[in-house]
């Protein structure tokens, strides 16, 4: 199983209140408009990284997460959306998020029982739950406060640092230096060289 992070976010109202008993869903990394697109289905969005969207997912734009498009195919800086009838306007930044395949979300960090969606937020306005060291998109909402969407969000380790070690000039050693290495880029951080 992968190593867990927390996510903890407080939802608050315009005035910065907490707000207590807010529904807040958790999605995979979406992708950002770049430009403003116009046109009928199939319509080819540019987008400045897509995320984690991914061809035959299902998506939503911005906060309306009621009405959905189909991804028929994606590269680095495009999506391609269809399954909407007439004309689609999108403005630049608008947010395109994936809304199948929700990320597991865990009530512990030893992964007992799956927490449901949506999670709600306490009487303080907390939300958490433990989930895969990665970057989601964060949507609440509720009674007497604006729908929000957190773009983004990067959910990263509360564990431990992994240290390996090896002997000097064997295989071993070059193959614990890139467990390092990949351990250490998704969260984010930098492996230095060294020479002995």
């Amino acid at each position: 199983m992968p190593q867990l992070a927390h996510l903890d976010r407080n939802v608050q109202d315009a005035s910065g209140n907490a707000v207590s008993g807010a529904s807040v869903q958790v999605y995979r990394e979406g992708a950002s408009v770049n430009g403003a697109h116009s046109g009928t289905s199939p319509l080819t969005v540019t987008v400045r990284h897509r995320g984690r969207i991914a061809a035959a997912d299902t998506v939503f734009i911005g906060t309306v997460s009621g009405t959905t498009y189909a991804v028929d195919s994606v590269t680095a800086t495009t999506v391609v959306l269809s399954g909407f009838g007439g004309t689609l306007n999108l403005s630049n930044n608008d947010r395109i998020v994936p809304s199948n395949s929700l990320p597991t979300l865990y009530s512990d960090d030893q992964a007992g029982a799956t927490k449901a969606n949506p999670l709600t937020s306490s009487a303080t306005g907390r939300v958490d739950a433990f989930i895969e060291i990665g970057v989601y998109e964060i949507l609440s909402s509720g009674t007497g406060f604006t729908t929000t969407l957190y773009e983004a969000v990067s959910v990263m380790s509360e564990g431990p640092a992994v240290v390996y070690s090896s002997e000097t000039d064997s295989a071993t050693a070059v193959a614990h230096i890139e467990d390092t290495r990949n351990d250490l880029a998704t969260t984010g951080a930098k492996l230095k060289s060294w020479r002995n």
